[in-house]
């Protein structure tokens, strides 16, 4: 696919596909479509807050921003940045912390446009 295929989502791709007599299944976000979907971890909670994005983790001690690889996906024309918390290990600490830990990620780090909302998919749950 060339670069202009790639800026506009994929779509000339469906044009030659249809101009083939090839008929589109659903559509997917061009970044979803080789990935095998995984589990994501629940949280506690999250919100915005000043451009700032956060995220009342389960703990157990030991997690920190660096125990999270981050996935942001946008569609094409899309305002909404889709943010996925992937922990990389699980927290085999000892403490209890009911509450969790707070983590916050600022736009700047996310890579978010100003212009854009932000949403946590990550479930939220005990």
């Amino acid at each position: 696919m060339n670069a202009i295929a790639l800026a506009t989502g994929g779509h000339a791709l469906v044009l030659a596909l249809l101009a083939a007599g090839c008929q589109p299944g659903p559509e997917l976000e061009p970044s979803r479509i080789a990935e095998p979907q995984r589990r994501l971890d629940s949280v506690l909670g999250w919100r915005v807050e000043q451009d700032t994005l956060i995220v009342q983790a389960h703990s157990n001690g030991c997690t920190t921003k660096d125990s999270f690889d981050i996935d942001i996906f946008m569609a094409p024309q899309s305002w909404t940045a889709e943010v996925e918390l992937v922990r990389r290990e699980p927290d085999r600490c000892e403490a209890i912390l009911p509450q969790g830990v707070t983590l916050e990620w600022t736009r700047a780090e996310l890579g978010v446009p100003q212009s854009a909302d932000i949403r946590l998919a990550n479930p939220i749950g005990r």
